[in-house]
This record gives structure tokens, C-alpha cells and sequence, in this order.
């Protein structure tokens, strides 16, 4: 990296990245703009069988939200898909078994389940 991209991104790092940065910028943040309604959207979410991924896919059911779990192994997808349903009472959560490292097998994935692709 040259020398300028350097300090620029320090400075970003600063800016953004630090307590000083996180205060800054929660200033601005409103707890009412988490209030959504997700109901009759559709949400494809790779990896929501644990981490980020289910916990997203937790929040859009409680919102109403259709979830389409995309997932490796078909065991743990059931086991989360299981347990969203349960918290969330909401019946639309769905899973699917893909391998997003096999290009491939994402192409057949998206000719299957995405309208418009060839």
C-alpha cells in the first residue's frame, strides 16, 4: 500500500473504529428504525444455521418475515430451523442445502429456486 492509502485508513481507523468513533456514530442511531415489518418479503440467508445468520433469520420470522435458510449440513439447518420456528410461531421458514464454495452447485441452486436465471 502506498503511504497515502496508509494514513488515509489510519484516519478512517480513528475516525470510525475506536470508542471515540462508536460514540460518535451511536448518536445518531434511533431504536425505533429496528421496528420493521418483514411480512410478505422473502430473505435468503446463507450460513443461518448458527451466528449472524440465525440470528437474522430469528429476528425476520419474528417480524413476519418468509426465510429461506441457506445451509451445509442439512442436520444443524433442521436443528435451527426447528428452534426458530418454535421462538417464532411462524411457519414460513424454510431450508435448503448448498454448498456455497461449489460454483456449480450454486448455479443449479439459483436455476431451481430463482426465477430469471438461465
Amino acid at each position: 500500500m502506498s503511504m497515502y492509502r496508509n494514513t488515509v485508513w489510519l484516519a478512517k481507523g480513528l475516525l470510525e473504529y475506536t470508542t471515540n468513533g462508536y460514540l460518535s456514530a451511536s448518536k445518531g442511531f434511533n431504536l425505533s428504525d429496528l421496528d420493521v415489518d418483514c411480512s410478505s418479503k422473502l430473505y435468503l440467508i446463507t450460513g443461518s444455521n448458527s451466528g449472524i445468520g440465525k440470528q437474522a433469520a430469528l429476528e425476520i420470522a419474528k417480524r413476519g418475515g418468509i426465510v429461506h435458510m441457506v445451509c451445509r449440513n442439512p442436520v444443524s439447518a433442521e436443528d435451527a430451523k426447528r428452534e426458530i420456528t418454535e421462538q417464532t410461531s411462524n411457519e414460513n421458514v424454510f431450508t435448503h442445502i448448498l454448498d456455497l464454495s461449489k460454483p456449480r452447485d450454486v448455479h443449479e441452486f439459483s436455476k431451481e429456486n430463482i426465477i430469471g436465471v438461465k
